[in-house]
């Protein structure tokens, strides 16, 4: 298909009927051409008078003289006014520093100035010799020589008051110099200039007019190279679409997927409820309900997940970072998840001093009882939970440790990519985005997420986040969280 786009030109026409198309073209290209070729020309000569003017004023240089001048004036009266600024303040430290700042513009102001083209005309308008007297003074003066002070600011100010009369008369005499040279100039200036508008009109016509003969006769190919652009653009934008559609095609499967069994254990649980007969007595009353409550927060915090993986693909999430104490932090956050599961055990090992990070409170919160929920949803109902901090490289370590089968070697490398569950991992409910979400949020606060095994079975998974420095306090004793604390 694009190779027939794109050769449509060049197979439409047969070879009986090429050459006439050629003549036609050339005859339709003289006109242009030759009204081209005579502008050009006469632009040509314009052109060398241009050169010459232009030579004229690089060698005069008059308007940049002026510049200079005006500028090494400018600043003069600048510095004068930082220096007493500097006197009515007492010498005050940003007082001193402006002054300083303005006597260092005002010397590379007159180094330029002395450099040069610019000396060259000094020396034509005599002002060369005072200037240069006046300057060699001001720069003796040099604060990175001798701090400013009273004596040397009353020196100071008295040669920059004569330096900038003297700027000021050179600045006179090349103004004078200026009109003199353009009046002289001016009647070349307007011939020449004229010549040249007239020709670039002409070169203009005659450009304006050949293009019009090119675009008629490559109309066909750019109509082709269009639409094989087209083509091209479509196409990305069908993988583009195909991979949003893929993308939330497994993630409703997954999601339905997760809601059909809460929904169904809770479906179970509420028709027990209701059923008619021998009523349940307190205990199986209160199992039910439990059973319910813990269902219906599953079912929450897979919304939750999802909410926020929509947000991170969207960059809606606010980044607002501080500086905690870390253990206390992750006690309080623990003691709170701990509320909703209070038949469970987390161990919590957090050191007395304490333990500055910089981070996102709200952020953490979610990230740690993310990976609290996943710790305890993997292990055994009976065994308990940790959660320790510690510290290596200016960072603080804030690790989860769950004793249930661990990670797979093969599942390792892959363990926070987006829908992936471990091989260990299938029995247990998830939608596969937790830990991906995690460690979005964690490197959103400028820390890092990893993942490995411990020695006695069970998976950690450690949040590294930047430390700060922190006073010593009388921290709270280390426990476990729970049932049987």
């Amino acid at each position: 298909m694009e190779k027939g786009i794109g050769s449509l030109d060049l197979t439409s026409a047969g070879s009986g009927t090429a050459s006439r198309p050629a003549r036609t073209r050339l005859w339709h290209y003289a006109t242009p051409l030759g009204i081209l070729a005579a502008c050009i020309g006469l632009l040509v000569h314009a052109l060398v008078q241009l050169s010459e003017v232009t030579e004229t004023m690089q060698t005069d240089a008059p308007g940049n003289m002026l510049w200079v001048l005006g500028q090494a004036e400018v600043e003069a009266l600048r510095s004068q006014n930082a220096l007493t600024t500097a006197r009515l303040n007492g010498w005050e430290e940003n007082s001193r520093k402006m002054a300083e700042q303005r006597y260092e513009l005002l010397i590379s102001r007159l180094v330029l100035l002395a450099e040069g083209p610019q000396q060259r005309n000094l020396e034509a308008l005599g002002s060369a010799g005072p200037i240069a007297e006046l300057t060699a003074h001001v720069r003796s003066l040099d604060p990175a020589l001798q701090p400013f002070g009273e004596d040397i600011a009353i020196e100071l100010t008295e040669m920059l008051s004569r330096l900038g009369r003297e700027l000021n008369r050179a600045a006179n005499r090349q103004m004078v110099a200026n009109w003199e040279s353009l009046s002289a100039q001016f009647a070349r200036y307007r011939q020449t200039v004229s010549q040249v508008i007239l020709s670039v009109a002409g070169v203009i016509f005659g450009t304006l007019l050949l293009g019009w003969q090119i675009i008629v006769g490559k109309r066909s190919q750019l109509q082709a190279q269009e639409a094989r652009l087209r083509a091209i653009q479509l196409e990305q934008e069908l993988k583009g679409m195909r991979a949003t559609a893929k993308y939330h095609e497994d993630f409703a499967a997954i999601v339905s997927h997760q809601f059909r069994t809460p929904l169904a254990i809770i479906d179970s649980a509420a028709q027990r409820l209701v059923r008619g007969g021998k009523p349940l007595d307190g205990a199986a009353l209160l199992e039910r309900q439990a059973l319910i409550r813990r269902t219906v927060g599953r079912l929450a915090r897979l919304v939750d997940a999802a909410l926020m993986a929509g947000q991170l693909d969207n960059g809606l999430v606010d980044i607002d970072l501080a500086e905690i104490d870390l253990a206390v932090f992750a006690r309080d956050v623990s003691d709170n998840f701990m509320r909703g599961m209070p038949e469970r055990k987390i161990c919590v090992e957090v050191p007395d001093s304490p333990l500055m990070a910089r981070c996102d409170p709200a952020l953490l919160a979610h990230v740690i009882m993310n990976l609290l929920d996943n710790a305890l949803k993997y292990s055994r109902p009976d065994a308990p939970v940790s959660l320790n901090l510690s510290v290596s490289n200016g960072r603080v370590g804030c690790t989860v440790a769950d004793r249930g089968s661990g990670i797979a070697e093969a599942d390792l490398p892959h363990i926070f990519d987006r829908f992936r569950r471990g091989q260990n991992r299938e029995e247990a409910p998830g939608s596969g985005i937790g830990l991906w979400i995690a460690r979005r949020l964690v490197e959103l606060q400028g820390g890092t997420l990893t993942a490995g095994n411990r020695s006695g079975g069970g998976a950690t998974f450690t949040i590294w986040l930047p430390q700060v420095p922190a006073a010593p306090r009388t921290g709270r004793p280390e426990g476990c969280a729970g049932a049987g604390t």
